[in-house]
């Protein structure tokens, strides 16, 4: 009766080739990534001589070792056309940008034309014109963020009583640091300010008028407003032929009347981005 060896009816798993290592058929062991299995018994033949040994599985390509390419916290990881590669942490604030197909993601900044908006409400009340035919009686102060920024003012300042409805209103900036002007009392440029009359003859209890401010500057072509520092604005009037002519007799009314209620200056201070702007002239 034939004698069966169970021992040698599945494979025998040896570990790594050892040169010295007497195998037998149905061996197996592994090289390089890959397996081999004995086909003839022998020792001391490597797994290259196909005469005692068949390849079993081979090796497959290695993969990109993760935790070698992504190094610090923040990392991120793609692929550009050679393979995985690491993309360092942006700075604060930044967004993953993608470039479209064939290029690489990015990280990008946050852009917007508006840099800072600043918001004013005048705290005076019931001011009292003067009779002048040149007078400043509000002033606001604030501070540019950036020095290559445009600047759009608008606001506006409620009156109470006409004195007259032909003046002209002026805005004038001053630099807080030399106290200089971006203009003389007369010379403004690129402004938009106008005055819309009270009623004539009402009194404090009739309708109310309105100055609406509204001011363009270009830096590029206003230099004055070139650098980032604090800025003061000059709010009023001068008649062009230097009568005592003024816009209402109170700006900023507050219960001027039984059925009045208080009413204030507004300004907004519109700090831009120069790339964004479009100033027409």
């Amino acid at each position: 009766m034939a004698t069966v060896n169970l021992g040698a009816i599945k494979f025998n798993w040896k570990g790594a080739y050892n040169n010295s290592t007497q195998y037998q058929v149905d061996d197996v062991v592994s090289s390089g990534g890959s397996s081999y299995i004995c086909i003839l018994a022998s020792q001391g033949n490597a797994v290259s001589n196909g005469t005692y040994w068949s390849l079993m599985a081979q090796a497959g390509t290695d993969g990109t070792d993760v935790a070698a390419t992504i190094t610090t916290q923040g990392d991120l990881l793609y692929r550009d056309a050679s393979g995985p590669q690491r993309l360092a942490a942006g700075t604060s604030g930044q967004f993953l940008k993608t470039l479209g197909t064939g290029a690489n993601p990015a990280w990008g900044d946050v852009t917007s034309a508006i840099r800072k908006l600043t918001m004013f409400n005048d705290a005076t009340y019931n001011i009292t014109t003067s009779n002048s035919s040149v007078s400043f009686p509000i002033t606001i102060d604030f501070v540019k963020a950036q020095a290559d920024s445009d600047l759009f003012i608008q606001g506006w300042t409620p009156v109470d009583t006409q004195n007259s409805y032909r003046v002209g209103e002026r805005m004038r900036i001053q630099k807080t640091s030399d106290s200089s002007y971006d203009s003389p009392s007369d010379g403004e440029a690129y402004g938009g300010n106008n005055f819309a009359s009270p009623p004539a003859s009402q009194g404090t209890d009739g309708g109310k008028g309105e100055i609406s401010w509204s001011r363009r500057i270009d830096t590029s072509s206003e230099t004055f407003f070139n650098s980032a520092e604090t800025y003061r604005i000059h709010l009023g009037w001068s008649s062009r032929d230097g009568s005592a002519q003024r816009p209402g007799d109170t700006w900023n009314p507050q219960n001027t009347s039984s059925r009045a209620r208080q009413s204030t200056t507004n300004i907004w201070v519109w700090e831009l981005d120069p790339s964004t702007t479009a100033f027409l002239t």
